[in-house]
């Protein structure tokens, strides 16, 4: 098979190592409420609200249980190997953690149903434990003959958060997930998880460390595997890639990117480097460092004998050997891990609290299904993580959901309506430091119209309304430039064929191959105005102490 390697330079005057922090009791590596490594087993339970006014489309039948091959497309009930491993979310965790969490599942083998009143009150949660618990403690066992009632389903002991976990029995049900066909109190792929030993009695079990329920009725990977990974990073504030719901974002718009906890409008469903550091998932190839790509003067074409070097960098003094320009080589991100992180320097010039914001770089080749859509092509996928970077604190990472900004090589431009709902730029219109990009929600202060129904002195803020019009230097995109095409035309925040940094571009736009102060988008760190959820907002929002509201220009040349 032949291997793909991207040949990088990095050309700007670094710290060579950031400095390795001592472990301590309290780690993000050891998962907010659910360990991130080891094996767990997940309890599935399908529900319905029988009498909802709406029935949602899907390949989840009314009135009974979702076939049980989509149930396995979605989760294994064992391991045995990494080359058997059927389930999507099970593959999804496995491939992330370099096989160092392994997450499986079977389901109670009746669909609980229950009515609207029910849902209301006592409400989704204790309904659906009502109708379980009025089961014999003889019969409380899963479509595949587990308990439910012992250690099948109850193999760690929780404890308080981002703390070590016991892999020991407590009598508390590790992972409850209810998954929904049509429940109303939800919107479509969402829900909510209770975290942290949640009294939930059913015959000798005390209750559940974790009880997610959500509307799935697609049994989508994407927001199974969202709802999950709250247990593993934390609350709502972790919310990033898409919507970014639940609170306060760091932008006024929203934007695409990827991650665990992406969710609606994510352009990839794949993990990213900060979701690996901050779990402490290692490709155990790397001698120590979590950030980690090979020393190109090191190799000389045998993979076997490379050395790795920690690059996990910072801007400001030259690398070990003296010089001031290295050269690494990026292996595709999901199969081998390379990245290299850098910090961005002079956030805190003005205010030593603003949170300090770093560059990833990884390499994307599209083995993985999961990794980017169709139109993407193999090349450099950066982003920019503002703050979220404390592993050993509970509290101190900021409320701010959407910190992980995406850089795509087409640029950011001042966008422009040419008529109603259709979007201009141009070359005359690049904006490499304020302006937006295709995987942002554009965010414009408009005069109340039919189209954006919008009174004055507020932001309109809409995904691009119809990217089939959307218009480059005078020229229309059309379909085949978007990842996804609906049934209107092409969703631009879900990825273009003009992602990616690559040296070569087949598709005829131009070729971009270098992320510097003199390209666009630049390697300065980014705008940040806080912003809630609601839309349209208010035009001024205060500036909030965490917000970077200044461009530090740079020497980083990649």
């Amino acid at each position: 098979m032949k291997k793909i390697l991207y040949l990088l330079a990095v050309l700007l005057g670094l710290n060579s190592y950031q400095q390795q922090k001592a472990f301590c009791q309290i780690s993000s590596e050891n998962g907010a409420y659910l360990p991130p490594k080891g094996t767990i087993r997940i309890l599935i339970v399908f529900a319905e609200v029988v009498d909802a006014p709406y029935e949602w489309s899907g390949c989840w039948e009314p009135h009974q249980l979702p076939d049980e091959n989509a149930i396995r497309d979605l989760i294994d009930l064992e391991y045995t190997s990494a080359n058997n491993i059927h389930g999507r979310a099970t593959k999804y965790f496995h491939d992330a953690s370099f096989g160092q969490f392994i997450v499986l599942g079977d389901y109670w083998p009746e669909l609980i149903q229950i009515n609207k009143a029910t849902n209301v009150s006592p409400g989704p949660f204790t309904a659906v434990r009502n109708e379980i618990a009025a089961t014999p403690a003889a019969l409380c066992v899963t479509k595949n003959g587990l308990s439910i009632l012992g250690s099948d389903f109850d193999k760690i002991t929780s404890s308080s958060f981002y703390t070590p976990k016991t892999f020991a029995s407590d009598d508390y049900i590790d992972c409850i997930m209810i998954l929904w066909r049509n429940n109303p109190l939800y919107g479509p792929g969402s829900g909510q998880v209770l975290t942290g030993n949640t009294s939930y009695p059913i015959h000798t079990m005390i209750g559940a460390s974790s009880i997610g329920s959500f509307n799935d009725w697609d049994l989508g990977t994407l927001v199974f595997t969202h709802e999950f990974s709250h247990n593993l990073h934390g609350g709502n504030q972790f919310h990033t890639g898409g919507l970014g719901a639940g609170g306060t974002r760091y932008f006024i718009e929203k934007q695409g990117g990827c991650g665990l906890m992406a969710s609606q409008m994510q352009a990839s469903d794949r993990f990213t480097g900060w979701d690996r550091y901050r779990l402490g998932w290692k490709n155990p190839d790397h001698p120590v460092e979590l950030i980690a790509a090979a020393d190109a003067e090191t190799f000389h074409g045998d993979l076997s004998d490379i050395e790795y070097f920690n690059t996990d960098l910072v801007y400001g003094a030259p690398f070990p050997d003296g010089t001031n320009e290295k050269e690494f080589i990026l292996r595709d991100f999901i199969t081998y891990g390379d990245a290299i992180r850098i910090e961005l320097p002079y956030l805190k010039t003005f205010d030593a609290i603003t949170p300090d914001q770093f560059l990833w770089v990884e390499y994307h080749n599209g083995i993985a299904s999961y990794d980017y859509g169709n139109k993407n092509r193999p090349g450099l996928y950066p982003f920019i993580q503002i703050g979220k970077d404390d592993k050993e604190s509970t509290i101190d990472n900021g409320n701010q959901r959407n910190y992980t900004y995406p850089l795509v090589a087409f640029g950011r431009y001042d966008f422009s309506y040419y008529e109603p709902e259709k979007i201009e730029i141009s070359e005359s219109s690049e904006n490499p430091f304020t302006g937006y990009h295709f995987q942002v929600q554009p965010a414009f202060d408009m005069p109340p119209s039919p189209i954006n129904l919008s009174p004055i002195g507020v932001l309109a803020k809409e995904w691009i309304k119809d990217p089939t019009a959307v218009k480059y230097n005078g020229y229309l995109l059309g379909d085949d430039f978007y990842n996804y095409v609906n049934e209107i035309g092409g969703v631009p925040e879900k990825g273009t064929s003009q992602d990616a940094f690559t040296l070569f571009n087949p598709d005829g736009f131009f070729e971009m191959s270098e992320i510097s102060i003199g390209s666009n988008p630049p390697t300065t760190p980014v705008y940040t105005l806080t912003s809630d959820e609601s839309s349209p907002i208010p035009l001024y929002n205060p500036v909030g102490y965490h917000d970077n509201r200044h461009i530090f220009l740079n020497g980083l040349q990649i």
